[in-house]
């Protein structure tokens, strides 16, 4: 699957440009990528990309992400980390399984999970009555939006 980045670049420009939907082209089609009267729409990231959270044996807690249509999370910009109260952020192993591999416009070679994922995270030890886990992901649309990082703090 190729995605297509430069459409939301198409987008922008046509905006600032002034120019109707009719006159901006991308690939034959209109430049939203879709039918004339089907405009994408950015939805916000905790629409796009909803997860749970559930405790596991010992001190694993699993996330499961599931990309609306049309979306996906790139592997590598996960990241999970231990926040107490006063201390520097303790970096959490945590395991995906492998994603698709595809090429990416922004990030080349890459893994990326169009469909549900889950991920074991490890917080090595019982964290405090005041822990927190702190989460970090970051994904795109497939017609050319990318969400900047996402950072969501839990508490514990």
């Amino acid at each position: 699957m190729r995605f297509a980045p430069r459409l939301g670049l198409s987008l922008l420009l046509a905006c600032l440009l002034g120019i109707g939907q009719a006159q901006a082209q991308f690939g034959g089609r209109g430049i939203s990528g879709l039918e004339r009267n089907d405009t994408p729409r950015v939805l916000p990231a905790e629409e796009a990309f909803p997860f749970t959270v559930s405790a596991r044996r010992g001190n694993e807690i699993l996330l499961t992400w599931i990309p609306v249509s049309e979306h996906y999370l790139y592997r590598h910009r996960f990241a999970f980390s231990l926040l107490n109260a006063g201390e520097e952020a303790i970096p959490l192993s945590f395991s995906l399984p492998a994603g698709k591999s595809t090429e990416d416009e922004f990030f080349g070679a890459i893994e990326a999970y169009f469909d549900a994922v889950t991920v074991t995270v490890d917080l090595g030890t019982v964290p405090n009555a005041d822990s927190e886990l702190e989460i970090h992901y970051q994904g795109c649309a497939e017609w050319g939006f990318c969400y900047p990082p996402q950072v969501i703090t839990l508490a514990l």
